[in-house]
């Protein structure tokens, strides 16, 4: 049951920013963010970067969630869905060994795609 109203969350807060519906609208997004709720993984391999961590490190991107209307820890999880669908990998740049995404990327990803 918890998690169905942590859901029904996400999804009205993704109907109150429908205007431009991005993350940033309901997260600030930034790099050395140490009082994060999470950070995305910005730079390595094609398989972790955009993986997300619990561990602050001051190359991460933090996310730390603004809006009233969303539960951080359901965003860690919507964060993990988009890592798992590949995301972050379409989005990076870089070599095949090491690859980069930026905090803009991510400041700009679609409440959409996460509540899917």
């Amino acid at each position: 049951m918890k998690g169905r109203k942590t859901t029904m969350k996400l999804n009205e807060a993704i109907q109150l920013n429908e205007s431009t519906g991005k993350l940033k609208d309901v997260a600030k997004v930034a790099t050395n963010m140490p009082d994060a709720d999470f950070w995305v993984v910005r730079r390595g391999s094609e398989k972790n970067v955009g993986s997300v961590v619990e561990e602050y490190n001051p190359e991460h991107i933090g996310i730390k969630v603004t809006s009233s209307e969303i539960v951080p820890r359901f965003m860690y999880y919507a964060m993990m869905h988009l890592h798992n669908q590949g995301v972050w990998k379409r989005m990076a740049t870089g070599t095949t060994n090491l690859v980069n995404i930026k905090a803009e990327d991510v400041r700009n990803v679609s409440l959409q795609e996460m509540g899917r």
